[in-house]
C-alpha cells in the first residue's frame, strides 16, 4: 500500500512539475481531438466542391422573391431579429461581452451559465488573445489560409466551453467578425452542402468565383442596412426560404411562395 501511495504521489509531482500550457498549446490540443471546426482542413483542395456550392448560392439568390424575403427580414416592423444581431449594444472588436451574449438571443440561441461565466470571467483573456489574431476588416472571399487558421483556433476554444457547441461558437464569431465568419445552422448546411471540416474554405472559394459575392450584394441588398454584411444577406435568404418558423412561413405565404403543410406547432 505504501509503495502504491508513493507511486501516486510521484505521478502527481511529475504532473505538477510539468510546464504550464500556453494559449496556443491548449488550442492546438483541442484542434487535434476536435473535428467539428468549420475550418479544419482549410488548406486542402476544394475546387470541385466550391464550384458546386457556388452554383447552389446562385440558385438561392436567383430563386423567386429572394430579395423580397430578405427585405421582409430586415423590416423594422417585422418580428425578425433583422440587423439587431449585429447592432445591439456595444460590439468591442477584441473582447466578448454581455452585449455579445445578448446578441445571440436574437438568433434564438444562448449560452448556459457555466459557459457565460467562462466567457465573461477567467476565460475572457484567452478568448481576447485569440480574437485579436483574427482580422476584423477582411472579407471571407479574400481571407488567407493564415486568417482561417487563426479563426479556427478561436472556434476551437469557444466550442470547448461547457455546452456551447459548434452552432453557438460560430454565431458568436459571426457577431465579432461578420465580414469573415458566416452564420452556420441546419438550414445553411442543407442549402449549401459544403463539406464538413472545410466549410469556411469552400465558402471562400465559392464566393470568389466570378465575384459571386458581388452578385449577392446586387441581388439581395435592397433595403437591408449598410451595416449588414454580404455573408449575412446570404444567410438570411436561406433562412427565410427554408425555415419552418411561423413568421417565415407567413412571409412566404404572403409573397405567394409555396408553403409545405405541417402540424400546427412552432419550429425554428
Amino acid at each position: 500500500m505504501h509503495q502504491s501511495h508513493q507511486k501516486r504521489v510521484t505521478a502527481h509531482q511529475r504532473v505538477s512539475a510539468a510546464p504550464s500550457l500556453t494559449c496556443t498549446d491548449r488550442v492546438s490540443r483541442r484542434l487535434h481531438r476536435d473535428s467539428r471546426s468549420p475550418a479544419l482542413g482549410y488548406g486542402a483542395p476544394v475546387t470541385d466542391t466550391a464550384n458546386a456550392v457556388a452554383n447552389r448560392i446562385k440558385d438561392i439568390i436567383e430563386a423567386p422573391k429572394a430579395s423580397e424575403l430578405v427585405a421582409a427580414y430586415f423590416d423594422p416592423a417585422s418580428p425578425f431579429s433583422g440587423a439587431t444581431f449585429d447592432s445591439v449594444g456595444t460590439n468591442d472588436l477584441f473582447t466578448f461581452s454581455v452585449d455579445d451574449l445578448l446578441a445571440l438571443t436574437m438568433l434564438d440561441v444562448g449560452l448556459k451559465p457555466l459557459a457565460v461565466r467562462e466567457v465573461l470571467g477567467h476565460g475572457q483573456a484567452t478568448l481576447s488573445e485569440l480574437l485579436r489574431a483574427v482580422p476584423h476588416e477582411q472579407d471571407l472571399w479574400e481571407a488567407t489560409d493564415e486568417t482561417l487558421d487563426a479563426a479556427t483556433r478561436l472556434f476551437a476554444e469557444l466550442d470547448a466551453l461547457p455546452a456551447v457547441g459548434a452552432v453557438n461558437a460560430g454565431k458568436l464569431m459571426a457577431r465579432k467578425r461578420p465580414r469573415l465568419i458566416p452564420v452556420i445552422d441546419k438550414h445553411v448546411i442543407t442549402a449549401l452542402q459544403a463539406p464538413k471540416g472545410k466549410y469556411w474554405a469552400t465558402m471562400r472559394d465559392a464566393l470568389g468565383r466570378g465575384k459571386l459575392w458581388l452578385q449577392i450584394e446586387q441581388t439581395l441588398r435592397v433595403s437591408a442596412p449598410a451595416s449588414v454584411t454580404t455573408l449575412r444577406l446570404l444567410d438570411v435568404a436561406i433562412w427565410m426560404r427554408l425555415s419552418e418558423a411561423d413568421s417565415a412561413r407567413l412571409v412566404r405565404s404572403q409573397l405567394g411562395l409555396p408553403v409545405t403543410p405541417r402540424e400546427n406547432r412552432s419550429v425554428p
